[in-house]
């Protein structure tokens, strides 16, 4: 990693009783894998993230994932939970923001509707039904291009019928409520921690909103808060990230920032 960064991260660490470390987790802590439920935490990746939890005053996971599948990916103590895009909030191993029964009853027509459509199996599109979003998985497919485009399709019948929204992101589309995000969840505990500093680490579309609301409180907050975003590059990267992060690292360099934080704790007054 280059110096200015090692630089970013030791200021960062200087003032960790008062900064937030948000980690996205496909992609960024579990190398991506071909079927969602074969992703997993490297063990060494666990251990550094164990012992950020006691340094830093909130170390918190924002995943499209349900809490549930992130506390058994993670099983790391301490750590606050972001799960279905934001929807559900877990800290302290306690839902504090759970999903209206009102969008429960909505995914659930959505559901139905898109397993009506002939036309997404055949294309190879797999379709999961999760807490509070639905994902139509595209990678796998044999033409992934035609599959996105039919993903894309039914996801945006769906949104309208049910006041949804959708978006791409890395071979999945996504819908979920209109009133969650990643930047409304990051943005929330932010302001009820009153952190005045926070690492964000994401490589997704869906990332990009929370870099927005850390980059909006870096502007507007009251003190402004201090914001260093690092953007994880694949080849599926969207070009958005590039223009919303401070920083690209690689998958593999993701480890290494978790040491780096951690030494520089250690070596802070």
């Amino acid at each position: 990693m280059v110096g200015e960064l090692m630089q970013r991260l030791r200021e960062l660490s200087a003032e960790r009783e008062n900064a937030a470390l948000f980690f996205d987790v496909d992609g960024v802590l579990a190398p991506i894998r071909p079927l969602p439920g074969d992703a997993a935490v490297p063990d060494v990746v666990r251990e550094a993230l164990s012992r950020l939890v006691g340094s830093f005053k909130l170390v918190a996971m924002v995943s499209g994932r349900s809490a549930h599948e992130v506390a058994l990916m993670l099983a790391v103590a301490g750590v606050t939970i972001a799960g279905d895009h934001g929807a559900t909030i877990v800290r302290d191993g306690v839902e504090v923001s759970s999903v209206p029964p009102e969008l429960l009853g909505r995914l659930e027509a959505a559901a139905r509707m898109l397993a009506r459509d002939g036309g997404l199996k055949k294309a190879g599109v797999r379709v999961e039904v999760k807490a509070a979003s639905i994902a139509l998985h595209v990678r796998g497919a044999a033409d992934p291009a035609d599959a996105m485009e039919s993903a894309a399709a039914a996801a945006s019948a769906a949104a309208a019928a049910f006041d949804l929204i959708h978006h791409r992101g890395r071979a999945v589309v996504d819908l979920r409520s209109p009133d969650a995000d990643k930047g409304s969840a990051v943005r929330r505990l932010v302001l009820e921690t009153g952190v005045r500093a926070a690492l964000y680490v994401g490589d997704d579309r869906t990332d990009i909103d929370a870099m927005r609301a850390l980059r909006f409180l870096e502007r507007e907050g009251t003190p402004p808060l201090r914001s260093l975003l690092i953007g994880v590059a694949s080849d599926e990267m969207p070009s958005e990230l590039t223009e919303a992060a401070d920083y690209l690292i690689s998958q593999a360099e993701v480890l290494p920032l978790l040491k780096a934080l951690e030494r520089s704790s250690a070596e802070a007054p």
